[in-house]
C-alpha cells in the first residue's frame, strides 16, 4: 500500500510543470520563427529577382541594352541580384515576341531549370523584338531554401533537387530609335 500512496503523491505533485510547458510550446514557437524567417528571405529574393528583371527590361526598352545571347542577359540580371551564389546556372530566361495578329500568350507555368540533370527547359526562346514589337520576358530561378524543413511547413512546391522555384515576368515594347 505504501507504493500506492507514493505513486499518488507523485501524480499530484507539481514538480516539472515548467518543463512540460516548455516541451509543448517550444517547437511551436521555433516553427513560427523559422517559417517567418524563411518567408522573409524568400520575399527578399523574390523582390531582388523582380528588380533585376525590371532594370534590364528598362534598358532593353530604351535601347541601351540589346543582349546577343541569353547568357549575356542572365549575367546582367545576376549582377543586379545578391544572395544568389549560383544565379547564372539556376536562372532560366524566356524572351519571346508576342504576335500582334493573334496576341497568343504562352500558357502554363514558366519553365524552370532542371538542376538534377543540369539542363534548361526545351521550350525556352530568346527572340528580341524590334521597334514596336511587344516582347514578353519571363524568368524562373530555382533556389535552395534557407532551412530545409520550412518549405514543407509553408507548402512550397519543390523540384527534384529540393529547390524552391520563384518566377517573374514582364512585357515591354522597345521605344523607336
Amino acid at each position: 500500500m505504501a507504493w500506492i500512496s507514493s505513486l499518488w503523491r507523485r501524480i499530484r505533485g507539481d514538480d516539472g510543470n515548467a518543463t512540460i510547458e516548455f516541451v509543448l510550446l517550444f517547437p511551436a514557437f521555433m516553427t513560427l520563427f523559422l517559417t517567418s524567417f524563411e518567408l522573409g528571405i524568400f520575399t527578399m529574393r523574390s523582390v531582388l529577382l523582380e528588380r533585376a528583371l525590371d532594370l534590364n527590361i528598362r534598358s532593353m526598352r530604351l535601347g541601351d541594352l540589346s543582349p546577343a545571347t541569353v547568357d549575356e542577359l542572365k549575367k546582367r540580371m545576376c549582377n543586379e541580384m545578391i544572395f544568389f551564389p549560383s544565379c547564372t546556372t539556376d536562372l532560366a530566361v524566356d524572351v519571346r515576341v508576342i504576335p500582334t495578329g493573334t496576341w497568343a500568350m504562352p500558357t502554363g507555368k514558366i519553365p524552370c531549370r532542371n538542376r538534377v540533370d543540369g539542363v534548361d527547359p526545351d521550350n525556352l526562346l530568346f527572340s528580341l523584338g524590334d521597334d514596336k514589337a511587344p516582347t514578353l520576358l519571363r524568368a524562373c530561378l530555382v533556389m535552395d531554401p534557407f532551412f530545409g524543413t520550412t518549405p514543407f511547413i509553408m507548402k512550397m512546391p519543390r523540384d527534384a533537387s529540393g529547390g524552391v522555384t520563384m518566377s517573374a515576368w514582364s512585357a515591354y515594347v522597345a521605344e523607336p530609335s
